[in-house]
């Protein structure tokens, strides 16, 4: 089954390493083109201050579906650091 999505996340390997860019589909006449909307980089030497700036990006110009294709990729190249939505995060004052 061929699933429509116009925005995808797309992996593009060079002399070994993946870099990672949100990319969108558009027709041209009879043909099928590829506009880069997003330049992510590499996944493998990812800081979490980096990884936040990301995902900001990500919500920005894209659908929550994407956000969650980046988040498998970074479990799947061996991300240690707990992702956790800051919307899930509460504080407490300590007295």
């Amino acid at each position: 089954m061929w699933v429509d999505r116009t925005m995808f996340l797309s992996k593009r390997p060079r002399k070994g390493i993946n870099y990672y860019l949100v990319v969108k589909t558009y027709r041209k006449g009879e043909t099928v083109r590829q506009k880069t909307i997003l330049y992510l980089g590499r996944l493998d030497n990812l800081t979490p201050e980096r990884r936040i700036d990301l995902e900001r990006k990500i919500k920005d110009v894209c659908d929550e579906g994407i956000l969650q294709d980046f988040r498998r990729e970074l479990y799947a190249s061996g991300y240690s650091e707990e992702l956790v939505p800051l919307s899930g995060i509460s504080t407490q004052r300590l007295s």
